[in-house]
Formats: structure tokens, sequence, C-alpha cells
């Protein structure tokens, strides 16, 4: 049988979470499906190459060059991955039928502008719009035109391979930090929240000890901040690490403060671990985190003193440790993204053979 041909379509050269994702499927669909990663370069490339993942670089997410890349590769399939690529990916008028895989539900999406409108109309040229919580879809302004096309499917999670990951790297040296913070420097992910909760946290348990691993656009406003809150000889920022896994695994508390969170796969890998989760209540958040393996938040405040209550309390510790080790079978139980990915990609080769 001949193999499904799909392009990845990414606007970024970054390897995050939603490129991450791209390449999970790209690697879980090997045996029946010929892949093609389009992205911008940087870092991703040398993961791309590592995966042996056919990619193709474009200078810019331009319908020009989107155009070029379709008309050389033919694909069957096209995967667009969040908002800005597949309204590119839309605006090529091509025939080729796109899913539009959304990994952020970013503040617009609330809201009539010129990015929410454009959305929505590009939508009208997607076979599948697949979200990765009901939060992005129930959130967007224009929900009940985008459910119509919309369906769930988690991110992928396999914790053999972060526990594996853990292992691999851990040479017996990797610190042990009373609160981590596991993501991008960005605003979407709110670092300088982060250094207000911790610059709280220390006034209560003074030898706090907290590290940051991430980089990204407000590396520099995060190190200021900390500067100037005399919190330098406490908070370690540890920049970007290909394998976070064993400072993760060693961590008391993850502190998720985000302003908005498409899904939140930092806090699923943490639950692995047995490490509790604090994080404020947004997005895919709330399908996460629960009451057994640690807490939803309102306000900086509000995770300041849940994480005092989780460090000072070991009893209270110890029962969100097993609870998050529990809820982390739960998500992985129920994860057939595969799966679930695939059926998705059959509707469609079927739509196609139908219409020939």
């Amino acid at each position: 049988m001949e193999k499904l041909k799909v392009i990845h379509v990414v606007n970024t050269g970054k390897y995050s979470g939603a490129e991450k994702v791209a390449i999970s499927t790209i690697e879980g669909m090997r045996d029946h499906v010929n892949s093609v990663y389009v992205c911008l370069d940087g870092p991703v490339v040398e993961i791309l190459k590592s995966k042996k993942i056919d990619y193709v670089c474009i200078t810019k997410l331009k319908v020009h060059e989107i155009s070029a890349v379709i008309k050389k590769i033919k694909p069957d399939i096209i995967h667009a991955h969040d908002y800005t690529a597949g309204i590119m990916c839309a605006l090529t008028m091509t025939k080729t039928p796109i899913i539009n895989h959304v990994h952020n539900n970013a503040p617009w999406i609330k809201k009539f502008n010129i990015k929410s409108v454009s959305y929505v109309l590009s939508s009208f040229r997607y076979e599948r719009i697949i979200a990765v919580s009901k939060a992005i879809i129930e959130e967007n302004l224009f929900s009940t035109i985008l459910s119509k096309k919309a369906i769930i499917i988690r991110n992928p999670f396999n914790s053999t391979i972060i526990k594996e990951l853990a292992k691999k790297d851990n040479k017996g040296d990797a610190n042990s930090y009373d609160i981590v913070y596991l993501g991008r420097l960005s605003e979407a992910k709110n670092p300088i929240a982060f250094v207000n909760i911790v610059e709280q946290v220390a006034k209560v348990i003074a030898d706090t000890k907290v590290g940051i691993i991430g980089d990204g656009e407000l590396r520099e406003k995060v190190i200021d901040i900390i500067n100037c809150s005399g919190m330098n000889n406490k908070i370690e920022l540890l920049g970007h690490k290909d394998n976070p896994y064993p400072i993760l695994e060693m961590a008391k508390v993850l502190c998720v403060p985000s302003k908005w969170e498409g899904y939140g796969i930092a806090a699923t890998e943490a639950l692995a671990f047995g490490v509790p989760v604090v994080a404020r209540c947004v997005g895919g958040l709330v399908d996460i985190v629960n009451e057994d393996c640690g807490f939803l938040c309102k306000s900086d405040e509000e995770i300041a003193n849940k994480i005092i209550a989780v460090l000072r309390d070991s009893k209270l510790h110890n029962k969100l440790s097993k609870g998050a080790k529990r809820r982390a079978e739960e998500i992985e139980k129920s994860s057939d993204y595969i799966e679930q990915m695939n059926n998705e990609y059959i509707k469609i080769k079927r739509k196609i053979k139908m219409e020939k």
C-alpha cells in the first residue's frame, strides 16, 4: 500500500512545545506515512537531522514559499501547526486537504480583531481542526463555528521515555531544587511572575533553592528582575536543556505561572516523576492538575502560598507526590495520540479516494 505523503508546516525554527508534538507525530507514524517537516532555519534542524526526519527550510512563512513547497512535494495532506501556519496554508488556495493543529490559546482568540477574524475565515479551508485541549476551542470568540470541524486530541505522552532520559543523563551531579520553572522565557509562560512568586516564597522559607530551565525573548528582562529583587543567590538560570528530566525528577515542586496554556506538557511530565504541580488555573492545565496532585490558583499570591504549604508540610508533599504519579498514569492510559491522529489521516485519505 502506498504511503500517505504529509508535510508538517511550522512557523518557527525552535524546538519547543508545538515543534515537539509535530516531531513526535512524524516519528510515531513512520511506518505508514512519509512526512516532511517544513520550518524556518533554527535549532530544530539539528534535532531533525539527529532523528533522520526529512525537512525543508523556508526563509519566512509566506504564501509563495509554502506554495513552492506544496508544488515540489505534492503532499496528500498538509498538517499546519498553530494559527499562522494554518492561515498561510489556507491562503495558498491549494486543493490539498489541510489539518490545522492548534497548540495554544493566546488571548487574541477571545476578542474581535484582525487575527481572530482571519483565523475563522481560514477555517473554512480546513478539513479538520485539532486542538490539544477543549479550552482552545471553548475560549475562541468563534467557538460555535470552529467546533463543527474541531476534535480534541491531547498531546502525546510517554512516561517511560522521559524516565529513561532522566537516568541517561543523570550522572549523579544534578542539582536538587525546591522549585523549578520549565518552559520558554516568553510572555505566555510568564517568567516575570515566577520571579515575583519566588520572592514571596523566600520571605517565608529563606533557604529556598530555585531553578529556571528555558530560554527565550524575556531572558534579559528576567535577569534584570532577579538582580533587582536580590534573588540572584536563590534563583539559578539554567538555560535551555535538551534533556531537563534529571533536574525535573529531583524537584520538590513544579511552578507553572502561565498567562495562557494550550496544554501544559511540562506539568504532565512533572507528575510522572511524582513532582507536585502548582499552576495558574488557565487553559489545558485545568484538565491536568487536580487537588490530588497539586493546586490550581488564580493569583501569584495564591501560587506562592500553596508552594509554601507544600514545601513546609512533608506529609502534604508526600500525599501530592503519590497522587502525581497516579494522575500521570491516568493521563497516559487515556493517551492514544498516534491512533487518533492516524484515524484522522485515514478519514481524509478515504475522502481523497472518493473524490478521485
